[in-house]
């Protein structure tokens, strides 16, 4: 049992050796400006960071935006890679990076119009319900309607 077990982290070490040296050729071939050279980078760790952002931001908008980004800044940074070491935890790192980012830059933008957004919703409400209840009019005197557009708190 013993053997099979250090046969199998022999296998599993020689499986990562080799996709190492895979990914240490992708990025040599990247640098020197071969473009396939990077798009089969994108294509072996984008699900890897999708599913990653996807599980930080819980949106698949934000995810997908998080992934490109990623990979934009992979392209821009790939010159500081060190090839005699792993990708994927570069890439998890830079992943985990944008994805604060974007969740930053979301609590920002609600931070900065929580009310405004709640009181149009409001008025919304209050217009609809009032557009309900009085069918045959027109906009104009509908808009007087309002509750809050007459002064109502």
């Amino acid at each position: 049992m013993l053997h099979s077990a250090l046969l199998m982290s022999r296998l599993q070490d020689r499986d990562r050796s080799v996709e190492s040296t895979e990914v240490a050729v992708l990025v040599q071939r990247t640098l020197a400006g071969d473009a396939t050279a990077f798009e089969q980078l994108m294509i072996r760790y984008e699900r890897r960071i999708f599913t990653l952002a996807m599980k930080l931001l819980g949106s698949t908008d934000d995810a997908q935006d998080a992934a490109q980004e990623v990979f934009l800044r992979v392209f821009k940074y790939i010159h500081r890679f060190d090839i005699h070491k792993p990708i994927q935890p570069w890439l998890m790192q830079m992943t985990v990076n944008v994805c604060r980012n974007i969740g930053r830059n979301r609590q920002r933008r609600w931070d900065t119009f929580p009310a405004t957004v709640d009181s149009e919703i409001a008025i919304a409400n209050e217009c609809r319900d009032v557009q309900k209840n009085n069918n045959g009019r027109c906009y104009g005197e509908l808009w007087t309607a309002c509750p809050r557009r007459r002064g109502s708190p």
